[in-house]
Formats: structure tokens, C-alpha cells, sequence
């Protein structure tokens, strides 16, 4: 499956980079009782892995690309199911940042499900887009909204 948007905002590249590249600004999107930990605890870049814990589940994120201010990759899975990759590209753009992310997530589990990976895929696109517009949403709201240029 594979979600793909772009957005502006007010802020300039290097801000918009560090803002998505630091993971505990993404905790507003995740469900109240959800704990983050970081390592290396000392900074952010290429290897960093976040660990999202809530009790029901485990969701752990590694930056594999990290080219700032122009690019941010995600490698990111829950329990070591449904392996998920997050691409940021930045763009300048008259004072602003274009945002733009494409996110390809992937069915994981034991074989009997296989047949059914389509029916999953139709019923969890309303579930992605609900979190991609509450992702979106965040960031625009810290970074400010920018018409498009």
C-alpha cells in the first residue's frame, strides 16, 4: 500500500528537517499513554531508532536517510509486523518548505493470511489516511501553514 502527499509550511528547510527528524515531536499524533525512547539518547541522525511503547503494542522507527535538510527516511514497524517506510523530501519554496512524503506499508504475518492481503489493504487505507491527515496536521501547526507556491 502507498500513501503520497505534499504539503507548505512556513518554516525553512533546516527547521522543517529537524522538526520531522526529531521523533518526540511525533508523539502528539500517537495515543495518549504511549511512552517514547530514543538511542542514541545524545542526538539525532543517521541509525537513530525511536521505540514507541503503549501496552498494546511496540512500534519502532530507524532513520535510514538522513541528508539534511533534503531528505528523511523512516524504516518503521509495529512488533516486527507490517514493516512501513516513510520518505520526506524537502523543497525551498518562496520562504517556506514543501513538504512532500510518500509512505509504503507492507502485510506481514503468517501464511494464511497472504490470500487475504487485498481485503486488508482496502480496509486499512481509511485507517493510514486518518493517520497521514493527523500527521499532516501536527506539522502544520508547529511549522505554520503556508499557501502553496
Amino acid at each position: 500500500m502507498r500513501y503520497h502527499t505534499s504539503f507548505t509550511v512556513a518554516a525553512d528547510p533546516p527547521a522543517a528537517f529537524d522538526y520531522l527528524a526529531d521523533a518526540r515531536n511525533a508523539i502528539v499524533s500517537h495515543p495518549k499513554g504511549t511512552t517514547l525512547d530514543q538511542r542514541p539518547s545524545d542526538g539525532i541522525g543517521l541509525g537513530t531508532e525511536y521505540r514507541f511503547t503503549r501496552p498494546d503494542v511496540i512500534f519502532r522507527s530507524t532513520i535510514t536517510t538522513y541528508d539534511r535538510p533534503v531528505r528523511l527516511r523512516f524504516e518503521n514497524a509495529f512488533d516486527g509486523q507490517s514493516p512501513t517506510v516513510s520518505s520526506w523530501t524537502l523543497t525551498p519554496v518562496g520562504g517556506g518548505t514543501r513538504l512532500t512524503v510518500e509512505t509504503t506499508t507492507a502485510f506481514v504475518g503468517p501464511g494464511w493470511v497472504r490470500p487475504f492481503v487485498g481485503l486488508l489493504t482496502i480496509a486499512a487505507w481509511p485507517l493510514l489516511m486518518i493517520k497521514m491527515w493527523q500527521i499532516k496536521r501536527s506539522i502544520v501547526q508547529a511549522l505554520g501553514e503556508r499557501s502553496a507556491a
